[in-house]
């Protein structure tokens, strides 16, 4: 469900109220196109430097009283040279930056090693409701420095009477709203990150996050690794490790170029691993990347909530979630579990190339597993239901003897007696739907016990003789 700029608004206010000896300061632009830093524009014609007290950003909880600044932007394009200022871009904790109503916020960087080119991104909400926070490079379009969450600065504000305990912050791409970076964006940095239980959550819901564009041009001495979309875990304790999040609640979808998604860890010996690129699959599986707080670690399919284009290490390599989560086991997008669907995974089975989005149970494999939870944990059914009404009954004898592919070698699909993924009906497709015990026992769901094994495999041997006589006379 879109989240409405009242609520945003709201959650800033709630924000405030927690730390009562703070005051809560909005910096409001009043329209327009114009410079961060230059044009009195801010809260009926002031600059920013008079309100807050400096001219790159905010200090937060930091700040001379220890007030919480929070920006607005809802009109026009504001842009902040940092080439001009000669300074990186920092937003504080107890800051936020909310950017609505295709508004924009532009840093202007450059695409060398110098101190100008950073975002310290540490504000505790940056919200794009509808608007566009975008970070370009001044030379030839390449992006420069890197777009930090969790930054060196983080821990800033925890000697300070009005201080968290530990590090927190909400990024959301909301209702149209984008974030654009040509460089490299981090979640935490290598160094002097805050411990405690550093927490940052990206929500997207109707947004995109394009990462493409631009080189990484990182100084490789400085940092272990590269990648457009970058997570550190710097510490070995429990309770000071980092929690990443990347969460869809709706749709959206993320791109980045050949540099990737790398997420790396500090060993016991204290060497970062996991400097390679990774799948967004792979994200999935490590918990990150989440949809509706669902991901990899609690048993969700990935392909269940999102399509990939594209490869890892090559350019606009992406990930997309449609508006409506597709039903688990419906290949053909229909929104329906049928017997196109099972015949379309037996064909993969048989195929033995393993293709992701089939693979039901999560093992990396496409098999007669994959087969099994179709039937069982997503349709609900048995083996030998041919007309898929979710019982096993003479009925479903009926259904198949009268499309009459039986041991005629033509090929068949599940409505036509091919239980056993093999596409043809013969005595194997009986010994399938008999073995899992269903037959006359109704609905799965109000099965409480199976047939003894011997009963079963007696009258699968009488129908075959009864098939036998039939096709003699």
């Amino acid at each position: 469900m879109p989240v409405s700029k009242k609520s945003v608004l709201a959650a800033a206010a709630l924000f405030a109220l927690s730390f009562s000896n703070a005051q809560a300061i909005d910096v409001r632009w009043d329209g327009g196109n114009g410079d961060w830093t230059e044009d009195a524009k801010w809260n009926n014609g002031q600059l920013v430097s008079d309100i807050v007290g400096r001219r790159d950003g905010s200090n937060g909880f930091k700040g001379t009283s220890g007030d919480q600044e929070n920006f607005f932007i809802s009109s026009g394009v504001v842009s902040y040279d940092a080439n001009a200022v000669a300074s990186d871009f920092r937003l504080k904790q107890g800051s936020t930056l909310n950017i609505s109503n295709c508004a924009t916020w532009q840093q202007v960087s450059t695409n060398d090693w110098s101190e100008n080119r950073w975002t310290e991104m540490d504000a505790s909400l940056l919200s794009m409701d509808g608007g566009t926070f975008r970070r370009v490079g001044a030379v030839n379009d390449e992006g420069g420095g890197a777009l930090i969450f969790g930054s060196w600065r983080g821990d800033d504000n925890f000697d300070h009477p009005l201080s968290l305990d530990h590090y927190e912050q909400t990024v959301e791409v909301i209702n149209g709203g984008k974030l654009i970076n040509e460089g490299q964006l981090w979640f935490g940095a290598w160094g002097d990150v805050p411990a405690g239980g550093t927490k940052i959550t990206m929500i997207i819901n109707n947004g995109e996050v394009d990462l493409s564009g631009g080189d990484v041009s990182i100084d490789p001495d400085e940092v272990p690794a590269q990648g457009d979309l970058l997570f550190t875990n710097h510490y070995l304790e429990p309770e000071n490790q980092p929690t990443y999040a990347i969460n869809f609640t709706g749709p959206g979808k993320i791109v980045v170029d050949a540099a990737g998604i790398v997420n790396t860890r500090i060993d016991e010996n204290g060497e970062w691993q996991g400097t390679d690129p990774i799948s967004y699959q792979t994200l999935w599986d490590q918990g990150v990347l989440q949809a509706d707080g669902k991901s990899g670690k609690t048993g969700a399919a990935f392909a269940q909530y999102f399509s990939v284009t594209g490869n890892v290490g090559q350019d606009n390599y992406t990930l997309t979630r449609s508006a409506t989560p597709s039903v688990p086991g419906d290949f053909d997008k229909d929104g329906q579990l049928t017997a196109a669907d099972i015949d379309s995974l037996s064909g993969q089975v048989r195929a033995g190339t393993n293709p992701p989005a089939y693979d039901l149970n999560a093992d990396s494999k496409v098999n007669d597993d994959d087969r099994q939870v179709w039937i069982v944990n997503l349709k609900k059914t048995y083996s030998g239901d041919a007309n898929l009404d979710l019982q096993f009954d003479s009925s479903d004898f009926v259904e198949v003897f009268q499309k009459g592919k039986y041991e005629t070698g033509s090929a068949a699909g599940w409505a036509e007696g091919d239980w056993s993924g093999d596409a043809l009906f013969d005595s194997s497709d009986f010994v399938a739907a008999f073995q899992m015990g269903g037959y006359e026992k109704g609905p799965r769901a109000a099965v409480s016990a199976v047939p003894e094994p011997g009963s079963a495999v007696l009258l699968a041997l009488g129908l075959l003789g009864l098939v036998s006589r039939r096709r003699r006379a």
